[in-house]
């Protein structure tokens, strides 16, 4: 199953995912992301208005 994942959240120094079951969280890197989950990167977030 493809799992997809904003572009932009390659920027950050850690991520939360969901970890399917309320309150489960699962914290790791953008690096961690690609290497166990290899997602399909996309850029689907509106770009930010000026100001």
């Amino acid at each position: 199953m493809p799992i997809y994942a904003e572009a932009s959240i390659r920027e950050l120094d850690v991520l939360l995912i969901n970890a399917g079951k309320r309150g489960f969280l699962v914290k790791m890197t953008p690096e961690d992301l690609e290497r166990v989950a290899s997602p399909v990167w996309v850029e689907a977030a509106a770009p930010r208005a000026p100001g």
